[in-house]
């Protein structure tokens, strides 16, 4: 437990907020898409 500590007060000391790199225009039509694959986990 005390290992796990200290990586999560280390990646929260060097956390950075998440910057999205591209336009919802950009993003949404291939969230959109249809999966290739029929495979029911």
């Amino acid at each position: 437990i005390e290992k796990i500590r200290t990586f999560i007060d280390g990646w929260n000391d060097r956390c950075h907020p998440f910057t999205w790199t591209k336009t919802a225009e950009e993003i949404l039509p291939h969230a959109a898409r249809q999966r290739t694959s029929d495979a029911r986990h």
